[in-house]
């Protein structure tokens, strides 16, 4: 995922994460870690990586 988001590619976060907290909701385990990564990974703006600044950061 690293490469992708330096390349400015789509991440295929959804696809590797949501099937494990379908599975967890399906079988009634939390999957709490894996649904906070998912969703900062899901905020994250589309089409390659920004630096983090004191501008961009504030």
């Amino acid at each position: 995922m690293l490469q992708d988001r330096a390349a400015g590619r789509t991440l295929e976060h959804e696809g590797l994460l949501g099937p494990v907290v379908a599975l967890g909701r399906r079988h009634a385990v939390p999957t709490p870690l894996t649904r906070a990564v998912l969703a900062l990974l899901d905020g994250l703006p589309v089409g390659g990586a920004r630096s983090a600044t004191p501008t961009t950061v504030a």
